[in-house]
């Protein structure tokens, strides 16, 4: 996921994003326009307000890690502000951090799988607060509730 965001207070214009190496992906399919050929990258971001955040599909990490495709790329922001052209920014994007390591980001599905077991268990806590009561719990709550009345009396009578 390549995201874009303005973090800055002001509105930033005519925004242009240039990698290099160009970004490529194995997502691109011959006759179709590559992903450095699409117009975020070829015209840039007319507008960009701040607090805005652009988040673009790059690659699968399965397909990327198999193939000879470049991990690492340099990134140069160049933008527009109120009061003319703001200080490029740079930065290095490498997935290579992301070959070796142990991170587990759940898939939608795994989101899926742990939505219905909260589901599950709401459903279960639903039935149990909807079903009658027992006679037996029923009797067992009014005798509480009233040696509660006869101790609250006796303590008013005693004042």
């Amino acid at each position: 996921m390549l995201i874009i965001e303005n973090v800055g207070p002001t509105l930033a214009r005519n925004v242009r994003i240039i990698a290099n190496p160009p970004f490529q992906r194995t997502l691109d399919r011959p006759g179709e326009p590559e992903f450095a050929e699409t117009l975020l990258f070829t015209q840039g971001i007319p507008h960009l307000p701040p607090g805005r955040r652009l988040e673009v599909f790059m690659d699968l990490g399965f397909r990327l890690f198999a193939t000879e495709l470049p991990r690492q790329y340099e990134v140069t922001v160049k933008a527009d502000g109120p009061f003319g052209p703001v200080e490029d920014l740079s930065y290095l994007i490498d997935l290579n951090v992301f070959t070796a390591s142990r991170i587990n980001i759940k898939t939608v599905h795994q989101g899926v799988q742990e939505l219905e077991k909260l589901r599950h268990q709401v459903e279960k806590i639903a039935e149990e607060l909807s079903r009658p009561r027992a006679m037996e719990e029923d009797a067992k709550y009014q005798r509480i509730l009233e040696e509660r009345r006869r101790t609250m009396s006796e303590e008013t009578r005693d004042e």
